[in-house]
């Protein structure tokens, strides 16, 4: 797999950082998620990991052609719109 730098959430050398991959997908460098709570929330397969990143870093996709801006959605409308299941308005039918 090839990888490709997209950027870092800060300039110090710990932070999230976003790559592409000759793969048509994404690597995240970010912080785990070791909340109990917060992982008991999700259903986390065998294989796979929960990391944190800041909203900012992923502004990075742009640069490697997905189009639009990262936005805060308020909680209540997330939970709202999942209830009712209406798509996530950043994600495009088609794309991982």
């Amino acid at each position: 797999m090839r990888i490709t730098f997209l950027g870092k959430a800060s300039e110090s050398g710990e932070s999230p950082t976003l790559f592409a991959t000759d793969r048509d997908s994404y690597i995240v460098q970010g912080y785990i998620v070791t909340d109990a709570a917060t992982l008991s929330s999700l259903q986390v397969p065998d294989g796979h990991a929960v990391v944190e990143v800041y909203a900012r870093l992923l502004d990075f996709l742009a640069e490697d052609g997905v189009p639009g801006a990262v936005t805060r959605r308020r909680r209540a409308d997330c939970r709202r719109d999942a209830a009712r299941n209406v798509p996530h308005p950043r994600r495009t039918p088609g794309r991982r």
